[in-house]
């Protein structure tokens, strides 16, 4: 599995993608379930991830946030004109 291409989303996790993220540096460790639950969306989407290893990673973190910018042309502007350019 690549770390190439991340998941647009928090929902779209794998316990795939998250065993090669997470667990590459123990061996036989691997990610069994992952669960997303809360957050907010804003300039990103914020969520808290659940994530159940098998035994060899038993010593892995068990909770991680996940924090996904939308593709660029999906961002809101946060930029406003000034006063200057508004009476032009």
């Amino acid at each position: 599995m690549s770390l190439d291409r991340v998941p647009p989303s928090a929902e779209a996790l794998t316990a795939e993608w998250l065993t090669a993220a997470l667990c590459r540096e123990v061996p036989g460790a691997a990610v069994v379930d992952v669960e997303v639950f809360g957050g907010s969306d804003g300039t990103s989407s914020r969520r808290a991830v659940r994530v159940v290893y098998n035994q060899a990673g038993a010593r892995q973190p068990g909770r991680v946030r996940s924090e996904i910018r939308p593709p660029r042309a999906h961002r809101r502007s946060s930029t406003r004109p000034s006063a200057f350019a508004r009476k032009r």
